[in-house]
């Protein structure tokens, strides 16, 4: 046992009796820096009474060694505040899974108060408020720093800045009066970080569409052409090296090297000769309409039977920077710092964690960390699953495959 550390006795309740006591006011706990609440959705009591102790440290799932001589006696009746907070939250519909995630980060706050000087943030408002401002502070330097995603560090302050006001008794107004909170549309935090507005959550949900669209195609070989549906505007893939063409870009064709005049793109099909004969020189307009007719038709049939035919990695290569973009909003990291990402196995097996998905990741000799949140991950394993049917069972050194070849 580390040194000055102990174990105490935990007073350990269950949360449906909790809340019966709460309804019926028999609740009577005599020392709340011993309450550990036992919940139906965690197999381990949580120990939010050793939040009364400045020195903590995790020895079991269930409970905290702590300092007996840093206990805070002004901590207890926060921790009081706390529970009536909990108890409101569960009989007015909270989701209790939910409601756990929020006090994990809460706990995960206490512990940078402290640990960074900010051990009295219980104290009274205005202590409170300057923890928050550096908090925040805080979060901010980790974005700066490409080891935080915006979403999980305006999550983390929302969490702390919530519980934090219903362990004072007071609103959450009072906490936050003057300051400029972090938002999930927040761009001023760093120049690297795009500015979340309209136009670019537009442009994201593009990108969601493209990558889940072309992956059904490329996974379970879907034939083209393939009505590509985006939010303000469908194109036809087609089975050629100029996979799609809106009618914007149709009405330069005549500039195109390659005119592709067998390929109907806006109708999503191969065009009959005789559709086409007079876009061609007189003298050989038939000839080379049946010839560009044919030419298509064979194409076409071998694109949709070569599962990974050069014109479907052409596909590929437009899902998988659909998804780099939406990897770089949601992680926070950098385009030259995802670019250096090594291929992980850990990338596939490690497990979630109330609902994120923390992964270290070694570039040029350093450890980077960087968080996939609850919301994501499908989109991540998505991308992992097109990466596994692309390359085949071949290796790739990178998480992101660049210059793919196939012969």
């Amino acid at each position: 046992m580390p040194n000055g550390f102990n174990n105490r006795k935990l007073t350990v309740i269950d949360i449906k009796d909790l809340i019966q006591g709460a309804l019926s006011d028999t609740v009577n706990i005599f020392d709340y820096s011993t309450l550990a609440i036992k919940f139906e959705s965690r197999a381990n009591p949580l120990d939010i009474g050793a939040w009364c102790y400045q020195n903590r440290l995790r020895a079991n799932r269930s409970q905290r060694l702590v300092r007996l001589g840093s206990i805070l006696d002004h901590r207890k009746v926060r921790i009081e505040n706390l529970l009536d907070k909990i108890i409101l939250e569960l009989t007015s519909g909270k989701k209790e899974s939910s409601l756990i995630q929020e006090l994990k980060n809460f706990g995960r706050f206490i512990d940078w108060c402290d640990s960074s000087g900010h051990s009295h943030f219980f104290s009274n408002v205005k202590r409170a408020n300057t923890t928050v401002i550096a908090f925040i502070e805080y979060q901010k330097g980790l974005l700066r720093k490409h080891s935080r995603s915006i979403l999980t560090a305006v999550t983390a302050q929302n969490n702390a800045i919530k519980w934090l006001a219903s362990s004072l008794g007071v609103d959450q107004s009072m906490l936050i009066e003057g300051l400029v909170l972090l938002k999930k549309n927040m761009s001023s935090v760093n120049s690297t970080l795009s500015p979340l507005n309209k136009d670019v959550m537009h442009q994201l949900k593009c990108y969601e569409q493209i990558l889940n669209q072309i992956s059904d195609i490329l996974i379970n070989q879907k034939p083209l052409p393939y009505l590509l549906e985006l939010t303000n505007q469908s194109v036809w893939l087609m089975p050629q090296k100029k996979v799609f063409a809106t009618a914007a870009m149709l009405k330069s064709r005549q500039n195109w090297p390659n005119k592709y005049y067998a390929y109907d793109y806006l109708n999503g099909c191969i065009s009959q000769p005789e559709e086409i004969e007079h876009l061609y020189d007189e003298a050989r307009k038939k000839y080379s309409a049946q010839t560009a007719v044919k030419s298509a038709i064979t194409l076409k049939h071998q694109v949709n039977t070569t599962p990974r035919h050069y014109i479907r990695i052409f596909l590929f290569n437009y899902a998988q920077a659909a998804f780099y973009n939406l990897f770089l909003a949601n992680t926070g990291m950098n385009s030259k710092q995802a670019f250096e990402m090594t291929w992980s196995e850990e990338f596939i097996t490690k497990n979630t964690c109330q609902g994120f998905k923390t992964i270290k990741q070694r570039a040029k000799g350093k450890t980077q960390n960087f968080e996939i949140t609850s919301t994501f991950l499908p989109t991540f394993k998505l991308y992992l699953k097109l990466r596994s049917f692309i390359l085949d069972g071949n290796d790739y050194p990178k998480l992101f495959v660049c210059h793919f070849v196939v012969a």
